[in-house]
């Protein structure tokens, strides 16, 4: 097996709330026992009631994150 099929991959969602970091300490911990782990974050940010988006583009923003 190559290197990247060996490695383990995380994704850790953070909104800003303490479940979430708690959730990141626990990513953080495990890779220390697991070298070959991967970890990403994402900042998942709180959908805007009014409609509008503050200049960011909703349709741009899921293509980025698809890619």
């Amino acid at each position: 097996m190559s290197d990247q099929e060996r490695r383990f991959k995380l994704l850790v969602c953070i909104d800003g709330s303490p479940s979430s970091f708690q959730g990141l300490r626990y990513a953080i911990k495990f890779s220390v026992d697991n070298p070959d782990t991967d970890i990403s974050l994402l900042y998942v940010r709180p959908a805007d009631s009014g409609g509008s988006s503050e200049g960011l583009n909703m349709g741009l923003a899921r293509e980025n994150m698809l890619d």
